[in-house]
């Protein structure tokens, strides 16, 4: 039997005798939540070097007015990567980004700030580096 039947062919079916009702209410809900597309399986990555076991992601996010620490969150860069790599899998709205890319740049033996940026309305500094 037809498995690309549309819901006006699955009741005509239905009325001639062909189908159950029980099938046709299988096929008609297999029509209202199709199965999910397959997703690309994406080529693994490179292990880490050495070096970058031992390195740190650092997140620093600083009261402007006091000088003071707030948040200080500090990430292996191994785990930097476990997420990247997780979040390559799971999100396919990212699906253009190179993630090979975003790991070499990790992956280098370059250290120091990433980014930093200053929230003056809040009054608090977000830091991000590597060391």
């Amino acid at each position: 039997m037809d498995t690309n039947l549309n819901r006006d062919e699955i009741l005509k079916m239905v009325e001639a005798g062909q189908l159950s009702a029980l099938s046709a209410a299988e096929k008609l809900a297999a029509l209202r939540n199709p199965p999910p597309a397959p997703v690309a399986p994406r080529a693994p990555l490179p292990p880490l070097s050495p070096d970058n076991k031992k390195r740190m992601l650092h997140v620093c996010v600083t009261d402007l007015d006091s000088g003071r620490a707030k948040v200080r969150v500090n990430v292996p860069m191994s785990w930097v990567r476990l997420g990247l790599s997780m979040g390559a899998r799971f999100t396919p709205e990212l699906e253009g980004l190179d993630w090979q890319a975003i790991l070499d740049a990790f992956n280098d033996d370059s250290a120091g700030k990433i980014v930093e940026v200053e929230d003056l309305d809040d009054g608090e500094r977000v830091e991000v580096y590597i060391d």
